[in-house]
């Protein structure tokens, strides 16, 4: 042991220090252009990329107490630019449209003097500087600002492009400019790109490469919760949260590390790297960490762009231990530092991976900082970010201070408030138990748990007992003449209702029904199908809703599942038939007899089971959801006093009983002494019919399966009751309703009484939640240990509450797989765990984010489809859309009467479906959901047939693949990425094309990536100056084939 961690400790003392001992680097010859570095390269790439931006203003601050002599500061400045030929260099574009390097022979610094009256005003200056941008191709790359704030008052700002300095930069820029400069650098910055060109060829990028294909192989994107919807192409406009770890923490991570051969470096990067899979559920993920550099003494003291970024691979798998997660980051690290030397950009490129302009190829970067600028600093208020997420640690004191960093364009202040809040948490857990598993950690701060656990979940309401039937029948003594149900023209009052249930319900008795035992009813809507449920629960039964158009198979399989031996069918001529499924047996059911049977009927606990629905199984056998007149009622109660229905409402009862919000549509009005209103069998198909019924029925209160909503919106004369409630599916964002119109969006499975949470829909919704819980329901978004996640986390969503079902009948096993005990609620209590994906937003209201088996990936990319589906319905001319994996190949399904939306202004190019399917309409179950396993598979073409460009612009562009890729014959289809391009070659493209007198910028190609795509976003430049199109039109085909290539 003692012998391995020597040879550790020895690897990493050669990996961190990096110094290396070969020959001296040589100058090169005077008056020598050098070649860009590879970092130089990326980033004068990426500016091309987004012209104009100020993403890569690098600005060092000092706050300088005493006067200020400006003369002085301008000389310093200027032998500063003398001293370091990186702060003289400018980058014009070549011939070929790829960048050369310039070096000014003596450069007179940019210094502006200004004068504020506060601090706040300095802000306002410095702020307004660094959003201007550099030019890259004139420059100069450095320039100062010297705010005046009171005779012995100042402030100085120090900006530089990225593509000159980094932040080891900015300590010696600094020191040199307060008169600390040391030893003149022996070597130029152009020195070490050449050097660093001449190194990296052959045996040592081959070995260099072959090393982080196999360290980076298979590992996908880490895509985190976001609050705001990823732009296309993402910005750089960034806002920070700061945090402390006090020095007991600190000391205790510092003594865990040397305990394990690691540093504290390794610990914090395990620890955030812990935080990242817990928020994100990711356990196998990159982060991207910085490294100086300067591997050779040479460097330590040269002013330029020297930093790599090194992917640090996180593997959380198996829910490991933080001791044991900590030494595979010791030995990961080492094995990484050994390989540093190859720049970030030169990985980039040759790993060739997905390009998806939308985010950077790293989306999280982290760093432990050991080097400052010295002096006193000045707080800037502004921040600009190219990644998602950053996190930067310092040593302060004893302790550490911290700064997440974070992209404003997708993150919400309170999110990373709250994140940074986790971390700290998290180290506390950390240095308290660093054997404790991973997954297990104690994440949450103690605020943060109380949110989600208790305050979130407050729903704790008296609502009155009894049983569905007991209060139908006391709402019939208070209005035994009002309407209970109305069918096309016939009605039913209260008193006729329960009348006949009584009745109904003692010939069950005789027939032997037993209490709590279910009855199955196998019934088309009508006038009666109220008065047998309310027949059967009276008799002290549950019922047992059964289609008649299943199979005869599949609904005797589930009357034997579920234990029924009792069956209410209908006759050909309309009336009732009971049929005894044990013997076969069948008599006729009537609803009236001699007399009124007044007898009360037997005492039914509330406990006792009300209703058994089947739902589909995974296995294809259905299952039965026994659920109780508790849980049930508890629901219907909240239903009241959220809506409040009066005696004037009507509502319409269209769902088939086989679905569970037949429930409430059905006993809902009964209980409060409104109106139902049956629609006709078939009809809740007919968005006509329903139409018309509504209208004609005056229906106050709808349900639509948000599916159904949209087909139904799509009629002609549409007119909306005041309340439209959804569930069953995902309601999308951007359904219109009229002013008058409530829109409510339900969530719940069978298995918890219907509906657990609510929403009132706002118009303008990008999201549309599922909301909060209702009365005495408890919802946890929860991991895989049961453990809470942050809020914005995605998680499995978990049930407690008085409306769990009792489980599913005659599956045992299956019950106690689904329904567990609840850690968080009182003893004895259960959670049911719905297989939903879930997220808390920060209003305190649910987010559904799926189901866990409409996840998929496309090229190691984790898509939903659920998002791809709501912004194919976005797009013009399409009324219904859906989205489906199909042999690995993603598929969109369209309704609509226009042709294949163009997505690529709104989605990665990974998210766009690559084969696509007109339908008349979408398949949907019997329950009016979206069937995905009717989805037809589409009719696969291998490749869109070989065309030719096209006369004019198409042309040209071939033209120019041609000689810049090397291709025989470009195709209009051809992908330039495909086919062989690249970032450097999309370069000479966009060269070549404005040769040809075409405006033309390099997004447009990543963005427009075929012959006939890029050709249509092609505008002819007005005036084309001879000295940009001149040479290149002269050249013979064989020189401009050569310069090209």
């Amino acid at each position: 042991m003692d012998e391995r961690r020597a040879r550790l400790e020895a690897r990493f003392r050669k990996a961190v220090t990096g110094l290396n001992t070969e020959r001296p680097i040589a100058r090169r010859p005077g008056g020598t252009a050098p070649p860009l570095s590879f970092a130089q390269e990326r980033l004068w790439f990426m500016e091309q990329f987004t012209p104009g931006t100020s993403a890569y203003v690098l600005p060092v601050s000092a706050r300088l107490r005493g006067p200020v002599d400006v003369a002085l500061l301008q000389e310093r400045l200027d032998a500063l630019a003398a001293r370091h030929e990186s702060l003289r260099m400018t980058f014009p574009a070549g011939p070929d449209g790829r960048p050369e390097v310039r070096i000014a022979e003596r450069l007179r610094v940019p210094l502006r003097v200004v004068a504020a009256a506060s601090e706040q005003e300095a802000r306002q200056v410095l702020g307004a500087d660094l959003a201007l941008p550099f030019d890259l191709a004139a420059g100069p790359l450095l320039r100062a600002v010297l705010v005046r704030l009171a005779p012995g008052d100042h402030v100085l700002l120090v900006a530089a492009h990225h593509i000159v300095t980094d932040g080891w930069s900015a300590d010696l820029i600094v020191r040199e400019l307060l008169g600390e400069a040391g030893p003149a650098p022996e070597i130029g910055y152009g020195d070490y790109a050449l050097w660093q060109r001449e190194r990296l060829t052959g045996e040592v990028l081959d070995r260099e490469l072959a090393f982080w294909r196999a360290e980076l192989a298979g590992v996908a994107p880490l895509d985190l919760p976001l609050d705001l919807p990823r732009p296309p192409v993402q910005g750089v406009r960034g806002g920070w949260c700061d945090l402390t770890v006090d020095a007991e923490v600190t000391g205790r991570l510092r003594k865990l590390a040397a305990a394990e051969g690691a540093t504290p470096y390794m610990a914090l990067l395990a620890a955030f790297q812990v935080l990242l899979g817990r928020w994100s559920g990711a356990s196998d993920f990159v982060v991207g960490s910085p490294v100086a550099g300067r591997s050779r003494p040479e460097f330590e003291s040269v002013v330029g762009l020297f930093v790599n970024l090194l992917p640090m691979r996180a593997r959380l798998a198996g829910n490991p231990g933080f001791a044991e997660l900590l030494r595979r980051t010791r030995d990961a690290t080492l094995e990484v530092y050994e390989h540093q030397e190859l720049p970030f950009e030169k990985l980039v490129a040759e790993l060739d991976p997905v390009r998806d302009v939308s985010r950077p190829y790293l989306q999280v970067l982290f760093a432990l900082q050991n080097y400052r600028a010295g002096g006193e600093g000045f707080e800037l208020g502004t921040a600009t970010t190219r990644f998602d997420l950053e996190l930067y640690l310092t040593e302060s004191g004893d302790g550490l201070a911290g700064r997440f960093v974070y992209n404003r364009e997708l993150f919400l202040p309170e999110t990373v408030r709250r994140l940074a809040q986790r971390f700290e948490a998290l180290l506390r857990a950390v240095a308290a138990g660093p054997e404790v598993p991973v997954g297990e950690l104690d994440l949450l701060p103690p605020q943060e748990r109380e949110l989600v656990v208790s305050r979130w979940n407050a729903t704790d309401r008296e609502h009155p007992g009894g049983t569905l039937h007991e209060l139908i029948f006391a709402q019939a003594g208070r209005t035994p003449h009002a309407v209970a149900v109305r069918y096309d023209t016939d009605h039913l009052t209260y008193r006729d209702l329960t009348r006949y249930a009584r009745h109904l319900a003692r010939h069950l008795r005789a027939a032997g029904a037993r209490q709590d035992r279910p009855v199955g009813v196998c019934l088309e809507r009508g006038l009666h199908l109220p008065t047998v449920l309310l027949g059967v629960l009276t008799a002290g039964c549950a019922y047992l809703p059964l289609d008649p158009a299943d199979p005869p198979a599949r609904r005797q399989a589930m009357l034997t599942d579920a234990g029924a031996t009792l069956l209410i069918t209908g006759a050909p001529d309309g009336r009732l038939r009971l049929t005894r499924t044990d013997t076969g047996a069948t008599t006729p059911l009537p609803l009236t007899g001699p007399s009124d049977d007044q007898a009360a009927p037997p005492r039914v606990h509330p406990d006792s089971l009300a209703y058994v629905i089947f739902t589909s199984g995974s296995t294809g056998r259905p299952k039965g959801v026994a659920v109780s007149h508790r849980a049930i009622v508890n629901r219907l109660h909240w239903m009241q006093a959220a809506f409040g229905l009066t005696p004037d409402d009507r509502i319409l009862h269209k769902t088939p009983t086989t679905f569970d919000v037949s429930v409430w549509e059905l006993f809902w009005p009964l209980i409060t002494g409104a109106g139902m209103v049956v629609a006709a069998p078939g009809g809740h198909r007919d968005t006509a019919y329903l139409r018309d019924l509504i209208t004609r029925q005056a229906v106050t209160t709808v349900h639509f399966v948000p599916s159904m909503l949209e087909a139904f919106l799509l009629e002609e004369d549409v007119r909306l009751p005041a309340r439209v409630i959804c569930s069953g599916e995902a309601l999308p964002a951007g359904i219109e309703w009229p002013a008058g119109t409530e829109l409510h969006n339900l969530y719940g499975p069978t298995e918890a009484a219907v509906d657990v949470s609510w929403h009132r829909c706002l118009p303008g919704e990008t999201v549309v939640p599922i909301g909060r819980p209702v009365d005495n329901t408890r919802l946890y978004v929860l991991d895989e240990s049961l453990q809470p996640v942050p809020v914005g986390a995605p998680g499995q969503l978990h049930i407690g509450g008085v409306q769990l079902a009792r489980g599913y009948t005659g599956r045992p096993a299956l019950t106690a797989e689904r329904f567990l005990p609840d850690p968080y609620g009182p003893p004895g209590s259960r959670l049911y765990a719905t297989g939903d994906l879930a997220r808390w937003l920060p209003t305190g209201e649910l987010e559904y984010l799926g189901r866990t088996d409409h996840q998929v990936k496309i090229r190691g990319m984790r898509v939903e489809l659920g998002e791809v589906e709501a912004v194919l319905r976005e797009r013009p001319g399409v009324r219904q859309a859906a989205a489906g994996l199909v042999d690995g190949r993603l598929v969109g399904y369209l309704v609509g009467d226009g042709g294949v939306p163009d997505l690529r202004a709104v989605l990665p190019d990974f998210m766009i479906p690559v084969s696509w399917v007109h339908l008349d309409e979408l398949p949907l179950t019997a329950n009016g959901k979206l069937d995905r396993a009717a989805l037809p598979a589409p009719e696969w073409r291998a490749d869109l047939p070989w065309e030719p460009p096209r006369a004019g612009a198409e042309q040209t562009v071939a033209g120019v693949w041609q000689e810049v890729l090397g291709l025989e014959r470009p195709g209009r289809h051809d992908s330039f990425f495909a086919v062989g391009g690249d970032s450097i070659r999309s370069l000479k493209v966009v060269a070549g094309l404005r040769a040809a007198g075409y405006d033309v910028e390099l997004r447009q190609l990543f963005t427009h990536q075929s012959v006939a795509e890029l050709a249509t976003v092609l505008r002819p430049r007005r005036a084309v100056p001879k000295s940009e199109t001149g040479a290149f039109a002269l050249l013979s085909p064989a020189d401009r084939k050569r310069l090209m290539g």
